[in-house]
């Protein structure tokens, strides 16, 4: 929700006799009512309401962290309010407590010392989680009682809630001076509210952030992994770990290193197409890698070597003196995750580096874990794939033999050629296709009856016999609405008054004589005019409100009976909104039709096979109060427009006809469900057999590629 600057002062409602003169920030300025109104001042009062809710629109727009938003939203909605204080509560789930997160001035209350107020102040947070509305809370109110939620402190507390969509996830507590008017006290309710608004804004423009941070994680990690599994070479995988796996942990610069027993070589380097071996940067680098894989542990140097043992800190500040990074990073790859920790072989080690900062973000170290796993995935598959001789060609050449050996051989030509013929039949084979789906049993001359306006029923006049006709006109129902009947009484007194208020001006009128001077007999004019047109605008309101008064009598729009079960206890005394279905009348001429809804996935089918048609195509139904027989229709219309019908899935409506005489007019009721099948042609016995499997498969091919 965004909020207008330029709307707060208004929508505030600060009385020209109570506009408070701002302070300093956090609440230090205290408001005061001066003895007559001073319009610089009120402009003035706007002028930094307006800048304060600006600054704070600027401040959930920004980047900032949720501690620096919450210290300038608390601060600038104290300020623009004119509170003493005001605190931030948050809670970190819906089953976990409020806790206080920032305030301004607490300490000034009786809430920073005094136990039993705490309590009091607790419960009333509680009490405010289960209805989290704007709330304003008079001092000292709760009672006596010391165990009765309440505010115990001297100032009007204004609560609004925090929300992430529908969930409250925190409140926002303003501590305000008591003293002011009814009108003011919801203005800075209002205001608040629509602070909060923002704030609201924020948090779920904050978690979204998270939550596409955390998404484009999975995504960078999902390409990785298949980057790095998409070959089983050594050095082609090694460069995939280093590029894609340095983006992945957000460090300068990832080396990846090869190792055995007695060695370890850097094979890899993120941003280097070739690695000259030779170099005396790339030799200590192995040299360090070497002597930090014996301890089978990871090592991280943030600039601090002291810990380190003398040989690994001998190799690192032998490395340093040439690479000159702030911070590395060596982490150890092992052959089988799986095996117990002193069983498993070092197959090399992922060394991160920072060249310009020592300090690491406080995800960098998970996700260098992170990328570590998969990559010795990978690395320990290649060097299995390359310590075989010829070992995945002698694989696959058994696999595909082994069947066509010994006793086998004539079972497996059977097969194939089963597998051949059935493969055949599902290409040639004609076979009937039917498109299955649902709908219900409608009148073709029917009409609702909807309440024209509030009311509660009174008198119910429909027929006990549900077979009975109304004509179109009966009166069905009487409705009473006690508002309009009072309003229509008020306004009928307001235009007696008015009217004797006319004749007495024109009395006056024609009385005019000397003794009347020209400011009376134009007060007297002016008014006979003010009163003639407030007696219009009376007029014209009765004359509405019995216009509505005339829509409390429900009449049947058409002839027909009211196929509505036990009308009379429905509504009798029953209160009714405008727009609230009343009836249903259903003409007893009226024709029944099928109303199908078919899924949208299978609407293209029913379109190809109507225009392959020269014929409407025929539909087979059961009934479900009659499932054990079977009737036949005719498709009627199909609407052009796909829509959610029933709370069902996107679907095509299609009205078919059948002959009503195959349906015992017992079973002939509105909204019976139906089971039918629409009957498409012949199509290959394959394709009817599997048309949605490959139809969803095309359709996921197409999403992902």
């Amino acid at each position: 929700m965004s909020t207008d600057p330029a709307s707060i002062p208004d929508t505030l409602q600060l009385r020209t006799d109570e506009v408070p003169v701002v302070g300093g920030s956090g609440g230090g300025g205290a408001p005061h009512y001066p003895d007559s109104i001073d319009p610089t001042l009120i402009d003035q009062t706007k002028n930094q309401i307006r800048s304060l809710v600006q600054e704070i629109t600027d401040l959930a727009r920004s980047q900032c962290s949720e501690e620096e938003f919450y210290q300038g939203f608390l601060t600038r909605t104290t300020s623009a309010l004119a509170s003493v204080g005001g605190v931030i509560w948050k809670r970190k789930n819906e089953d976990s407590p409020l806790q206080l997160l920032y305030h301004i001035n607490l300490t000034q209350t009786v809430l920073a010392n005094d136990p039993n107020s705490q309590v009091r102040h607790s419960r009333l947070l509680d009490q405010l989680l289960k209805n989290p509305e704007p709330t304003l809370i008079a001092p000292h109110s709760g009672g006596a009682d010391e165990d009765q939620p309440g505010n115990p402190t001297q100032f009007l507390l204004i609560f609004c809630p925090l929300r992430i969509d529908s969930q409250v996830i925190g409140f926002v507590e303003i501590l305000q001076r008591p003293g002011g008017g009814p009108a003011t006290q919801r203005g800075y309710l209002r205001f608040l509210a629509q602070m909060c608004d923002i704030a609201s804004d924020f948090l779920k423009t904050k978690r979204l952030r998270a939550f596409n941070e955390q998404q484009q994680l999975w995504s960078e990690l999902d390409r990785f992994s298949r980057a790095i599994h998409e070959s089983l070479e050594t050095l082609p995988t090694a460069y995939a770990i280093a590029n894609d796996g340095r983006r992945i942990v957000g460090c300068d610069r990832l080396s990846v290193v090869s190792a055995d027993k007695s060695s370890a070589r850097v094979i890899a380097v993120s941003g280097l197409d070739t690695i000259e071996r030779r170099a005396d940067q790339t030799k200590r680098l192995g040299q360090l890698a070497r002597v930090v894989l014996r301890t089978r542990e990871p090592l991280w140097f943030e600039g601090d070597s002291a810990e380190l043992a003398p040989q690994i800190e001998a190799q690192l500040h032998a490395y340093l003196d040439v690479a000159h990074s702030k911070f590395i990073g060596i982490i150890p790859l092992f052959n089988d995750p799986d095996e117990s920790k002193r069983s498993r072989r070092v197959i090399g080690a992922l060394i991160l580096e920072q060249l310009t900062d020592s300090r690491l973000l406080g995800n960098t170290r998970n996700r260098a874990r992170v990328v570590a796993e998969h990559a010795q995935t990978a690395l320990g598959n290649c060097l299995e794939h390359q310590g075989l001789f010829l070992m995945p060609l002698w694989k696959q050449l058994g696999k595909l033999t082994r069947p066509f050996q010994g006793e086998r051989r004539a079972k497996t030509f059977i097969l194939l050629g089963a597998i051949a013929a059935l493969f055949v039949a599902l290409f040639v084979v004609p076979y009937p296709f039917s498109l299955g789906t649902t709908g219900e049993l409608i009148a073709e001359k029917q009409q609702e009856i909807f309440a024209e306006i509030d009311g509660k029923f009174s008198e119910i006049l429909v027929p006990e016999d549900p077979q009975h006709v109304v004509e179109a006109g009966a009166l069905l129902a009487v409705m009473t609405n006690s508002d309009l009947s009072r309003e229509i009484e008020r306004l009928r007194g307001d235009i007696a008054q008015l009217q004797e208020i006319i004749e007495s001006l024109r009395r006056q009128q024609a009385n005019f004589g000397n003794r009347i001077d020209d400011y009376e007999k134009l007060k007297i004019i002016v008014d006979l005019d003010k009163a003639k047109q407030e007696l219009s605008y009376k007029e014209k309101e009765l004359a509405s409100r019995e216009a509505d008064f005339q829509k409390l009598r429900v009449v049947s729009p058409i002839r027909g009976s009211v196929v509505n079960w036990q009308v009379r206890r429905q509504l009798q005394g029953r209160p009714v909104r405008q727009g609230q279905n009343l009836m249903t009348i259903v003409a007893p001429d009226t024709t029944w039709q099928l109303s199908l809804y078919v899924p949208e996935k299978r609407v293209g089918h029913l379109l190809r096979a109507q225009t392959d048609s020269a014929t409407p195509l025929n539909v087979t139904f059961t009934l479900a109060s009659h499932p054990g027989s079977q009737f036949q229709g005719q498709i009627a219309e199909i609407d052009p427009i796909l829509d959610i019908h029933d709370g069902q899935e996107n679907s095509a409506r299609v009205l078919i006809n059948f002959e009503n005489q195959q349906i015992t007019p017992e079973l002939l009721r509105s909204g019976t469900r139906v089971t039918a099948k629409v009957e498409c042609g012949t199509r290959a016995l394959g394709y009817v057999l599997f048309h949605e499997l490959y139809e969803s498969a095309k359709t996921s091919m197409l999403y992902w590629f």
